[in-house]
């Protein structure tokens, strides 16, 4: 996606960015932001927390599944889905509606059932990974499994300190 827009910088060297871009690449208010400069350029990249920790996820991902005897297990950073295993997952190509409909809504309660719709009719447990106050995700786990809320609490706990 290629976009031009002229803005100009106020007195205090602010740059708004348009709401239909932040719309588009799902930019909220606190969203890391990496800035460089070249010789005749500024260049805005949108940043993931969880970019630095892509294999940790997998890791944790693996071995929360394979510990639940093969649920489905996934790591999202703000609308992409950073690291997924288990059962199904392969299919998995986006975050399920509910899920991302409870991540907008709740965004900090952590081991929380959320019940799917239509095709992912599966029941997820949904544990937001944060540290130092930031949110840097959520785990999400489907629930078939008595021990999912416990579970995912740890692995997200474990996360959690991974990143601070």
């Amino acid at each position: 996606m290629s976009l031009g827009i002229t803005r100009k910088i106020d007195e205090l060297g602010r740059i708004v960015v348009p709401k239909e871009l932040r719309n588009t690449m799902n930019l909220k208010e606190g969203s890391l932001m990496e800035i460089t400069a070249n010789e005749d350029s500024i260049v805005m990249k949108k940043l993931s927390p969880l970019d630095r920790g892509r294999e940790f996820a997998a890791l944790i991902a693996d071995t929360l599944s394979r510990q639940t005897d093969g649920a489905m297990v996934y790591v999202v950073s703000d609308d992409e889905i950073v690291a997924k295993c288990g059962k199904g997952s392969r299919d998995l190509d986006e975050i399920p509606e509910a899920v991302k409909h409870h991540i907008d809504k709740h965004r900090y309660s952590g081991g929380t059932v959320v019940a799917g719709t239509g095709d992912n009719a599966a029941e997820f447990v949904v544990t937001p990974i944060s540290a130092d106050g930031e949110l840097y995700g959520h785990l999400v786990t489907t629930r078939n499994f008595s021990l999912s809320g416990e579970l995912s609490k740890f692995a997200a706990a474990l996360f959690s300190t991974y990143l601070g």
